[in-house]
């Protein structure tokens, strides 16, 4: 992965990124046999979806410019932990596991990009080469962390530190994904390039 030109990182893309990830929280192939616990599982991302678009316009109302950045910095931490938790409720897989990852990344790049099942079908192959889906992946020689190995200098110029990125595949896929966007224009042109260059 190599350098973000001038990124800009805000609640608002939060916000519809997690909306969308709740209102696909339960699928034909995710849910269980158990039509009980997926009518449960449906209320419940229902539920989230509507408290999170009531939390995106909020969020958007309020002003920001005129606080330093380090305090703008951590309200926005401190606001999207809370939206963080309620997603992983609502999956169906267990967080911290690529299955989890990778259900967050479908809903995410299908929401953000609208990159279909080709697409991600080329995510999950170069993140797959890349880390195996684990969030918590490094590679320190290379200077390059998480699901995507992000460089540091990408990571910091979102306004966050490698701390919270490693504990946060959630962070690691929008990044990972905009870099996917900004540099190759989908993830199919990105796995191309890696299968190339052994890079991307």
């Amino acid at each position: 992965m190599s350098r973000v030109l001038s990124p800009t990182f805000h609640t608002k893309a939060w916000a519809s990124a997690l909306v969308a990830v709740a209102a696909m929280a339960v699928t034909p192939a995710m849910a269980s046999a158990d039509e009980t616990a997926t009518a449960t599982a449906t209320a419940a991302a229902d539920d989230f979806r509507a408290a999170l678009l009531h939390r995106s316009m909020t969020l958007e109302s309020a002003s920001q410019a005129s606080k330093p950045a380090a305090k703008r910095v951590a309200n926005f931490t401190a606001r999207t932990e809370a939206a963080i938790r309620a997603t992983r409720s609502a999956s169906l897989f267990r967080w911290g596991t690529p299955a989890y990852a990778k259900w967050y990344a479908k809903a995410h790049i299908a929401s953000r990009y609208n990159w279909g099942s080709k697409q991600f079908g080329c995510l999950v192959s170069l993140w797959n080469r890349e880390s195996h889906w684990n969030f918590q992946s490094t590679n320190r020689r290379g200077h390059v962390f998480g699901i995507p190995q992000t460089k540091v200098s990408n990571i910091n110029e979102f306004g966050i530190g490698l701390a919270t990125y490693m504990k946060t595949p959630e962070l690691q896929v929008q990044i990972g994904s905009r870099y996917i966007s900004y540099r190759y224009g989908s993830p199919c042109a990105a796995l191309d390039h890696s299968h190339r260059h052994g890079w991307y």
